[in-house]
């Protein structure tokens, strides 16, 4: 009995091996090109810039781009968290920017947790879902420059925000291009 659980366990583990194996390694450029190409909305020097700086980038799948881009996206989201606490820490801070703020605080909370589902929905292959919380998350991101805008502020998130915003568009058009291919 033992033995037969021992080589089902065996055929598993050399067919994911397999599968590991034989998953062709992206070209950060290529794929960076490809998706500039089929949105006008992905910048390709910020694409590959952002890719290049992940020690990671050069060693994955098209998948595994689409991952770093959205786990790229939390770190601009915890960057905008932290942002957002040291100008509300800061004085003196008129009501319309401490209110635009708060809002956005409210909004990067969701974000966090909008990207992470979408990492873990690109980890399982769950792409329909992945691309639903990437458009949340560029959705919220944009909600929050909105709320400056109407307030008639600058909005001190502009970098955070376009930051999380090219991301999650990266990732989302990584992950159309592997419905694609």
């Amino acid at each position: 009995m033992k033995l037969i659980y021992c080589s089902i366990l065996c055929v598993l583990l050399s067919s994911i091996l397999q599968q590991h194996l034989t998953a062709e390694v992206a070209s950060v450029e290529g794929t960076c090109k490809a998706a500039a190409a089929r949105n006008l909305a992905v910048n390709y020097d910020f694409c590959v810039t952002h890719f290049l700086r992940h020690p990671w980038s050069g060693d994955v799948d098209e998948r595994g781009l689409a991952n770093i881009a959205a786990t790229l996206s939390i770190d601009a989201a915890y960057n905008g968290q932290s942002t957002i606490q040291s100008l509300l820490q800061k004085k003196p801070v008129d009501s319309a920017t401490v209110s635009g703020l708060q809002y956005c605080k409210a909004l990067y909370n969701k974000m966090l947790f909008t990207l992470a589902d979408a990492v873990d929905n690109i980890n399982s292959r769950q792409d329909g879902v992945a691309k639903n919380c990437l458009n949340m998350a560029i959705s919220q991101a944009k909600s929050c420059e909105q709320g400056f805008i109407k307030a008639r502020k600058k909005s001190p998130l502009t970098q955070e925000n376009t930051e999380s915003i090219g991301l999650s568009t990266v990732a989302l058009t990584i992950l159309d291009l592997l419905k694609h291919n």
